[in-house]
């Protein structure tokens, strides 16, 4: 994990990516979902998310009866367990995660949902990483043990509605079967039934940032705490480097993460930022040829809309349209439209400035927002309010939530957490054989693998070399038959300076003069992007020169990879 950093990203990536599009999305019938990846200092990979059902029945405490929380309850029961079907003990020798679930029988999947379960879905070692600090009565920061209970419940004892399932072991952290046994890793699958637990979430783990590494001071003094008489040197110096580095705390898995361009966060929905301030902001690009030129903002794309979203609000348009290019399309579920600046009514100095922004987001105009101003009645002390209440605007609420006690956010030990990784290093490097100082291929591994396996186990690699022996001897004495087309060309000037340093050699060929070749131009530099001309002035060089002296007086070669298939004859390896 340590040495490969970009194969871990990538496994855990393709393996959530996979687990979400092939199981969670068709098997709990998902239309919306949210999920985040957390690559915590220590490289440890997470994914937090949120999933919305289609089947999810509403829950709408005030208006339901006994019998509606009844099936609000047994519907969770089949989404959300806690009940461990096996003993504690764990009586398999092999770590269940071993095995793939599609080896496993039917007839084994209960027993193969307890090994998992005993394995790592239990909370059964509580140290300094999980007490919550503070309080005068030390206790589990996850509120392990639970209260063993024979029926599930709906409660609010948290200060929010919330579901507490059947639970035979008070040790079990809350799982589901499917997630359970498919993903085969420790997971956490709980209902949500209140959006104050929804914010609790979020403040708790989509927005918590990383560790900051501690001072110097402070890394030497614990090193000296947590160290023994016999730690060797070596581990220490390893601790150390490892918890030196100052500010916001970056794993490597998280750094390849990052340098791939692979994104952070997944979402069924996409993300519309509205700005709307008075100073005229234009978006400035670069274009293909690195010139800056202006970008269309979201407001020059809904002028720019086609007639038949004439009737479209700003807002409207921005939280159903999506814009590719010159096309516009209907967005599949509707856009989070994010609205900058955010005003309120409640400030008297931005009155204006408010009914002013309601009216330009949910009042259909065409050509500029001056359309708007031109509809206001200027003779009225505050005409953006009155055109507000004349068009009966329905204002953006925003949400108003109650903010959570902070005693609720639980924060993580990170200092715990860095000594348990430190450790985990230790007892992985100590089982590593120091590093061969011999190349790569002359190792003894190298030397004893059969490199010819291959070929017997995927017989279709033979038809690469047929291929690339069929090209090369059909293209070994191509010539080039486009004379005609290249002298109907009209090559630029800096292409004729290098045809005229050509026509230059092929004359002192030609004209059998003494040596005069330290005044002639010998090689020349041909660079590009595609589509720039390059083979065009290749080919009509090699034009020019089979011209005057024959197919053999040229001969055009190129180092392997994409550029050797273009050429006539010779191939040379990179670095011959």
């Amino acid at each position: 994990m340590h040495d490969n950093p970009l194969i871990v990203g990538y496994f855990f990536k393709e393996r959530v990516e996979l687990f979400m599009s092939k199981v969670l999305i068709p098997v709990f019938r998902v239309k919306d979902y949210w999920y985040r990846f957390e690559w915590q200092n220590r490289g440890s990979p997470h994914v937090h998310g949120l999933l919305y059902l289609q089947d999810e029945p509403e829950f709408i405490v005030d208006d339901m009866s006994e019998d509606h929380i009844q099936k609000i309850q047994e519907y969770f029961d089949t989404l959300c367990s806690a009940i461990n079907p096996k003993s504690a003990n764990p009586t398999c020798s092999k770590h269940p995660s071993q095995q793939r679930f599609s080896d496993i029988s039917p007839a084994e999947y209960e027993n193969d949902l307890g090994e998992l379960i005993n394995a790592f879905q239990r909370h059964t070692k509580c140290g300094t990483h999980c007490y919550r600090r503070g309080n005068a009565n030390t206790h589990c920061r996850f509120k392990f043990p639970k209260d063993v209970q024979e029926s599930s419940s709906i409660d609010d004892k948290h200060g929010y509605h919330e579901f507490f399932p059947r639970r035979n072991d008070p040790y079990v952290q809350r799982f589901n079967n499917v997630v359970t046994q498919i993903w085969r890793a420790n997971t956490n699958f709980t209902p949500i039934l209140d959006i104050n637990a929804v914010v609790k979430y979020i403040v708790k783990y989509t927005t918590k940032s990383e560790t900051v590494s501690l001072s110097y001071m402070n890394v030497i003094n614990s090193l000296c705490k947590h160290s023994n008489d016999v730690s060797s040197a070596k581990s220490c110096v390893m601790k150390l480097i490892i918890s030196s580095i100052c500010e916001r705390d970056y794993s490597a898995q998280e750094v390849v993460h990052l340098l791939m361009g692979w994104s952070l966060m997944k979402s069924t929905r996409h993300f519309v930022s509205l700005i709307l301030y008075e100073e005229n902001w234009e978006k400035y690009e670069l274009n293909e040829i690195n010139v800056n030129c202006t970008s269309k903002s979201i407001i020059d794309k809904y002028i720019d809309r086609p007639a038949i979203y004439n009737d479209l609000s700003l807002f409207r348009f921005a939280q159903t349209i999506n814009v590719y290019g010159t096309r516009y399309v209907k967005s599949h579920n509707e856009n989070v439209v994010l609205i900058f600046p955010t005003l309120k009514l409640s400030d008297d100095l931005d009155s204006d400035l408010y009914y002013k922004q309601q009216c330009t987001l949910h009042i259909p105009f065409r050509r500029s927002v001056d359309e708007l101003s031109k509809l206001c009645d200027n003779n009225n002390e505050h005409p953006w309010c009155a055109l507000f209440e004349q068009y009966n605007v329905t204002p953006i609420d925003s949400i108003q939530l109650p903010i959570p006690c902070i005693e609720e956010i639980d924060n993580e030990d990170e200092s715990s957490t860095r000594d348990m990784y430190c450790n985990a290093f230790e007892m992985v490097s100590s089982t590593i054989k120091e590093r061969s100082d011999q190349k790569l291929g002359q190792r003894l591994i190298d030397v004893a693998y059969d490199w010819n396996v291959h070929n017997e186990l995927y017989p279709s690699l033979q038809d690469i070399n047929t291929f690339l022996k069929m090209f090369k001897s059909e293209n070994a004495t191509r010539s080039i038959n486009n004379s005609s087309n290249l002298k109907e060309l009209t090559l630029s000037p800096e292409q004729l300076k290098v045809i005229q340093s050509c026509r230059t050699q092929i004359n002192h060929i030609q004209s059998d003069i003494g040596d005069i070749s330290d005044q002639i131009i010998k090689r020349v530099i041909i660079q590009g992007k595609a589509g720039s001309g390059k083979s065009t002035l290749i080919n009509a060089i090699v034009q020019e020169v089979t011209d005057a002296l024959g197919c053999d007086a040229i001969t055009v070669v190129a180092p392997t990879g994409a550029a050797a298939l273009n050429s006539l004859t010779a191939k040379f390896p990179m670095g011959a």
